[in-house]
């Protein structure tokens, strides 16, 4: 149940999963300009006082709504009006005379396989002039079989041409009808006479039969729907499948090729950058070549297990190390570049990396402060440079450190103890607020 009171309310959007929600009263919500129910058990009675006591209701969506069998509308203000899949309808009568949009869609039945939607409402329609009428047709019907049919089936597939004509009937003397189809293939023909008096004799205006200067098919099914949206959101969708998988994308289309060459969010999975490492180098020199940014670089497991890894040299990534499974047990250089990192990423490396020698941060992003304990007792070279507004404090303390270069972008960089590095040789402090005590 769903009762609302809201004078001002001018938008009112209500769906449904199990077409089970009544709406017993809003009424009282007299500012409604937009309706549209989704699978809600509305009935005709509810329907129809819906519209005397909701003056200023414009455009109004009915979807799924299986309960509706009667549709009778009397409305001064209704602009637009859409039916989709109220299945039982058998009835429309609209007194809608300023009505500019009707929309609905057409199921078309092959002999013998009727549902429930293949059966089409009679229609009524008091209005000085439509504009438009749109039509989804939705035909279940073997238009790629007609050869291979018997004569029986062929005389039953074609009823459904009949059905439309009649249904479109209704709306004569609407000025433009708008038809789009999931198939591929669909004719429209016109069996009236030209020698019988046109349906529209009686009109100040021709019907749309008679004033048809233009036809267009909008092929709906089997179109790469996909292909068209913008290249970001491809570069989404890719980075949620491996390396190896959002390559092979690049054969569909030039826009896919596209996407996967600026693709910036790389995951080689489990073996491939051992398997194909000269692979690796091309598709990075790529995105290096082309300045495209790497959002996210995805190692395979067992790099975090390189035991004898030496050397890290990583720029331009958010580091998000699974710190309990890293073993980089031997190494000896860490130089990271235009990358992002936090404190407890970096404090997790400091123990395991227990024979570092050079630590060398550059351009880096999140990391507030600094702070190497003694656990790093071959670490001799601390390199801080271009460190951001937001980097406050460094406490170093490794009694073999030879040489300490700090670098800041402006003057907040305020705390440096390294009064514990008793071996220091070589200091460096650039752009860096510190002050005679």
């Amino acid at each position: 149940m769903i009762d609302i009171v809201a004078p001002n309310l001018e938008d009112l959007y209500i769906g449904s999963f199990s077409r089970d929600l009544d709406v017993t009263n809003n009424t009282s919500s007299k500012s409604i300009n937009h309706l549209k129910l989704s699978a809600v058990a509305v009935n005709d009675q509810w329907l129809e006082s819906i519209f005397s006591n909701l003056p200023n209701l414009e455009i109004c969506h009915f979807v799924s709504c299986l309960s509706l069998r009667i549709m009778k509308i009397s409305s001064y203000r209704l602009k637009l009006l859409e039916i989709v899949t109220c299945c039982n309808l058998i009835a429309v009568d609209l007194d809608t005379p300023n009505v500019l949009t009707f929309s609905s869609d057409i199921h078309l039945y092959e002999g013998g396989r009727v549902s429930a939607c293949d059966v089409m409402p009679t229609f009524k329609l008091k209005a000085s002039l439509l504009p438009e009428a749109k039509f989804r047709l939705t035909p279940n019907v073997s238009l790629y079989s007609w050869d291979t049919m018997s004569t029986d089936k062929q005389i039953d597939a074609t009823r459904w041409y009949s059905k439309l004509t009649k249904y479109l009937g209704y709306f004569n003397h609407s000025s433009a009808i708008a038809l789009s189809c999931s198939r591929d293939e669909f004719t429209y023909r016109d069996d009236d006479d030209e020698d019988e008096k046109p349906c529209c004799a009686s009109l100040p205006w021709k019907c749309w039969r008679h004033e048809l200067k233009k036809v267009t098919k909008n092929i709906l099914e089997g179109t790469d729907q996909i292909s068209k949206l913008p290249e970001p959101i491809l570069d989404h969708i890719l980075s949620f499948i491996a390396i190896k998988e959002a390559a092979k994308t690049s054969t569909l289309s030039k826009v896919w090729n596209s996407a996967w060459i600026s693709l910036s969010c790389l995951d080689f999975g489990d073996n491939y950058l051992h398997k194909s490492k000269n692979i690796v180098d091309q598709i990075l020199a790529n995105r290096l070549n082309q300045k495209i940014s790497i959002k996210r670089f995805k190692f395979p497991e067992a790099t975090y297990a390189a035991k004898s890894l030496n050397v890290l040299s990583l720029r331009g990534f958010k580091l998000e190390l699974p710190s309990n499974r890293v073993k980089f047990y031997s190494l000896r250089e860490l130089h990271l570049d235009d990358s992002f990192l936090d404190e407890q990423l970096l404090q997790a490396l400091c123990a395991i990396c227990s024979d570092l020698e050079i630590l060398s941060f550059k351009r880096f992003h999140g990391l507030i402060r600094l702070q190497v304990a003694g656990n790093l007792p071959k670490l001799r070279t601390v390199k801080l440079q271009f460190c951001p507004p937001k980097f406050k404090m460094v406490d170093i303390v490794a009694p073999n450190i030879k040489d300490i270069y700090i670098s800041s972008f402006g003057l907040d960089l305020h705390v440096i103890e390294i009064t514990a590095c008793k071996s220091l040789k070589r200091l460096k402090l650039n752009a860096v607020a510190v002050n005679e005590q």
